[in-house]
């Protein structure tokens, strides 16, 4: 399996901090949502019911689950990622979105410099693990598994996206922090136990 050649934040562990911090934060997790609401709109209806029916018969994800959970990542990591299987006799594309958390860029780079692939990890804390191993998914479209890499443009060298809100991070953690500063006050009936001298 190839390494990652990039990684992601200084323990490569970013996307997992991005996540903690939408699950801490009622305002962030709330405005989250609510972009993630928007992109899908009225969700997606399809006219042709029995190619739908063919699709979902080799244990496709239902369109608009794969949408949700695309537009999630999109919104949260500020990309996504689609695996793409071809079918064998290549008619067909079995789609799979892929936890954006788990994607790394690869170390083969083409000529222009550009990744040629990705290494996926389920748990990147736990990448030793046979559930968790490592798998290397090509980015070129000829291949009959590859995967398809949408992000935010990178900029300023970025091998990785950076989210629409990173600004906002500081505050919201700093939300996160004031809600565990008030939880122990309450379980402290709001008095200080220092002594006074």
């Amino acid at each position: 399996v190839s390494q990652s050649r990039y990684t992601w934040g200084m323990d490569n562990l970013y996307p997992y901090k991005l996540y903690e911090a939408y699950k801490n934060s009622p305002t962030h997790k709330s405005l989250v949502d609510s972009k993630v609401e928007q992109i899908l709109g009225q969700g997606i209806k399809v006219e042709n019911e029995t190619n739908l029916n063919e699709y979902l018969r080799f244990g496709n994800t239902d369109l608009n689950t794969l949408v949700n959970s695309l537009a999630f990542d999109y919104v949260l990591f500020g990309g996504y990622a689609i695996k793409v299987a071809k079918s064998l006799d290549k008619k067909y594309l079995h789609l799979k979105g892929l936890d954006f958390s788990g994607v790394r860029i690869g170390s083969i780079l083409n000529d222009d410099g550009e990744p040629t692939n990705i290494v996926y990890s389920r748990d990147w804390n736990n990448s030793l693990l046979k559930e968790n191993r490592k798998v290397t998914y090509s980015l070129e479209k000829e291949d009959d598994v590859y995967v398809h890499l949408v992000t935010e443009p990178l900029k300023c060298g970025n091998r990785y996206p950076i989210p629409t809100y990173e600004s906002a991070l500081p505050s919201i953690l700093c939300e996160h922090e004031i809600q565990l500063f008030q939880i122990r006050n309450i379980k402290n009936n709001f008095s200080d136990r220092k002594s006074v001298v």
